[in-house]
């Protein structure tokens, strides 16, 4: 296959799955926010004692206060997804789509390294962000507390800049000017997709394990 006609290819894809990706954003946007307005309290009152967290640990004792706090069925450190769910909170983000984002750039490796330099559960890449890093108090992204935070502040930054989770996700993988270039083309890439695709799973998963603990409470 050329190169010209692979990406056709992906722009038929694309277009196409721009149809998924809206109906996508709609169960996202509306049904984590349902579920995640039921939690906000919780994760307020939590935010505090996880904010302590040692940055230099990889895992933390499991704390009795967070046993009413609902965990994503992922394999990814208790604590890493505390923390995950704070940061999230705090910046009044969807947890399921940066857990499905984490899924699809490693797979969940707090480890993970890529040809291009990405570290850590965020895959982020030290030399754009050693400002970001800075600012935030970070000096490893192969500390999985750190990468997280140092890859949430820009996520939320690239959501205050164009409120459109689609170019957020393209602009997180291939930076502001490519995104937009895809964007304003008409382009959803197969990233964006994949990673809509799959919080949308964990979505149902987590609803389902809410109707599971309600079923056994009655």
């Amino acid at each position: 296959m050329t190169v010209k006609q692979r990406k056709q290819q992906l722009i038929g894809r694309a277009v196409v799955g721009s149809a998924i990706v809206l109906v996508l954003c709609g169960m996202i946007i509306g049904g984590i926010q349902q579920r995640e307005d039921g939690k906000a309290s919780e994760m307020i009152e939590a935010t505090e004692d996880v904010n302590r967290f040692d940055m230099e640990a990889v895992t933390v004792e499991p704390n009795p206060e967070f046993e009413n706090i609902r965990l994503y069925d992922v394999p990814l450190d208790e604590s890493l997804q505390l923390f995950t769910l704070v940061e999230c909170n705090g910046y009044e983000f969807w947890p399921n789509i940066v857990f499905a984002m984490m899924d699809v750039e490693c797979d969940f490796d707090i480890n993970a390294v890529s040809p291009k330099g990405a570290v850590g559960p965020m895959q982020v890449v030290e030399k754009y962000h050693k400002d970001r890093m800075e600012l935030l108090g970070c000096d490893n992204l192969s500390n999985p507390y750190q990468n997280i935070k140092v890859g949430m502040h820009y996520l939320a930054e690239l959501w205050s800049e164009k409120q459109d989770i689609c170019w957020v996700l393209m602009a997180y993988r291939h930076g502001r000017t490519d995104a937009s270039l895809m964007y304003n083309s008409g382009i959803v890439d197969e990233y964006a997709l994949e990673v809509l695709a799959r919080a949308a799973e964990l979505q149902r998963e987590m609803e389902e394990q809410y109707e599971d603990m309600e079923s056994l409470a009655e």
